[in-house]
């Protein structure tokens, strides 16, 4: 009997040894990041907003549009940093480390918007695993982001028929 206990052991943490080294690379930030779609309204304006799990920091990556502007708009949104004036800036997109985009983009208060996003950007967000931004915080200075993308292509088929 001890023999057979013994055995199992050994083969369960040979078996378990691998889940738990993968296990140890994904943060619980990850395992959690997933997007979501919301519709809501402020004064006569509807707006539906395409949304990621906001990371640690705040940040958050979006795709909105509103009743008074359709168009489908990328949005990175930094509540921690306050640009003083409004500014065009190139924002790089890059999903899953294959296809980029570099993207002309405004910066302004707590955020980086870019309208007007193309229908190639949309289908990579909805069928990519992870989104790297990389965006200007200064003049002289780049910072990246990596957001999940973890149930974006429902919330993004969601967006796209209420705005597309």
């Amino acid at each position: 009997m001890f023999k057979c206990t013994f055995m199992h052991s050994k083969v369960l943490s040979i078996t378990l040894f691998p889940l738990l080294l993968i296990s140890s690379f994904i943060t619980p930030e990850q395992a959690l990041a997933t997007w979501g779609f919301e519709t809501f309204k402020s004064g006569s304006l509807h707006h539906q907003v395409a949304t990621s799990s906001p990371q640690k920091n705040g940040r958050e990556l979006e795709v909105f549009c509103s009743s008074t502007d359709p168009r489908l708009t990328l949005a990175l949104y930094l509540p921690k940093q306050r640009f003083r004036r409004r500014e065009p800036v190139e924002i790089t997109l890059q999903i899953d480390r294959k296809r980029s985009w570099k993207i002309p983009a405004t910066r302004h208060a707590m955020a980086i918007t870019a309208p007007d996003i193309s229908d190639a950007v949309i289908e990579d967000l909805s069928s990519g695993n992870r989104a790297r931004i990389t965006f200007p915080i200064s003049s002289q200075r780049k910072q990246t982001e990596i957001f999940h993308l973890r149930r974006s292509s429902v919330a993004l088929s969601s967006i796209v028929s209420k705005c597309g």
